[in-house]
């Protein structure tokens, strides 16, 4: 079996709230599902062989294990999803043997304090993950033109607006045609439909804009950081996996953290004095477009 991205974000959206005394069966059908499909399988694999004894050790009542890692993370919710199939007990038991506690006595409260803690950051991460490998396509999207497409440049972007605009309008200046979603009629289709038709591109944009913040569960809130949406995060890896790291330009505007799966790969900063737009239409012209500099440096 093979997942594709439509697959994966409705079997995630059916488990956006778990009910404590169906959690355990619902969560390992997931990933029984996930283990049909040869990526899903290693990145589980991976997760089951990081050594959680160092941080696991120190846990005990009302006292949980401080991660360090998104790693570690997403590796906790795997263990406890394995663990309360190994015994046959409800995940809050789980949960709460390593220290996991809720805002009041109510199961559910606890139960839902694993899901914040744990299990939505393990989604998160599986989503990450298959995306920079690349989801097979749905049967039902279009077959990928062997032609490559020249002219339409899809723009990832957060909230920030008016960046946004400086980058479509660099676009539209070289006579390339920017993709802007939100932009884009929606026709009867949802959301991911909409995506999936309009990413038959052969380069993006990604614009990184520090509209978010957050940490890692064993910080302090005194420690939140700028991030980018997670939306953003998710559909730069989507185009990686599918057109190839040297297609998909992160433009990163400010301080903020980063998937630290893509640590090492340039980032190009968006200064104000306009640099990176110098740096855009190279990589533009090295991946096969015509470019003429003139029209946007004068």
């Amino acid at each position: 079996m093979a997942i594709t991205l439509q697959e994966f974000e409705f079997r995630v959206n059916q488990l956006g709230h778990l009910d404590f005394e169906d959690a355990t069966p619902r969560l390992i059908g997931f990933l029984e599902w996930l283990e049909q499909d040869e990526k899903a399988g290693a990145v589980l694999a991976r997760l089951r062989a990081i050594d959680l004894n160092p941080i696991l050790k120190d846990c005990g009542w009302q006292t949980p294990p401080k991660a360090k890692s998104p790693d570690e993370v997403a590796a906790i919710a795997l263990y406890m999803i394995d663990r309360s199939k190994e015994q046959k007990t409800e995940l809050i038991q789980a949960g709460m043997a390593i220290g996991v506690r809720g805002a009041s006595s109510s199961f559910q409260d606890w139960q839902d304090e694993i899901n914040r803690r744990y299990l939505i950051p393990f989604f998160e991460y599986m989503a990450m993950k298959l995306s920079a490998e690349g989801f097979e396509e749905s049967s039902q999207s279009k077959p990928r033109s062997v032609a490559m497409n020249t002219k339409d440049i899809f723009i990832v972007h957060g909230r920030d607006e008016a960046a946004k605009q400086t980058v479509a309008r660099v676009v539209e200046q070289v006579g390339l045609n920017p993709i802007i979603l939100h932009e884009q009629p929606n026709k009867g289709r949802t959301i991911i439909e909409k995506f999936e038709d309009h990413a038959e591109v052969a380069f993006a944009i990604v614009l990184l804009t520090p509209d978010d913040a957050g940490l890692c569960v064993a910080d302090d809130e005194k420690n939140l950081r700028p991030r980018p949406r997670q939306n953003v995060v998710f559909e730069m890896g989507y185009f990686i996996g599918r057109i190839g790291r040297q297609h998909v330009f992160p433009l990163k505007k400010g301080e903020l953290d980063i998937p630290s799966d893509y640590n090492g790969v340039g980032y190009t900063p968006m200064d104000e004095k306009g640099a990176w737009k110098i740096e855009l239409l190279r990589e533009l012209k090295e991946a096969g477009f015509e470019i003429d500099y003139s029209k946007v440096l004068g």
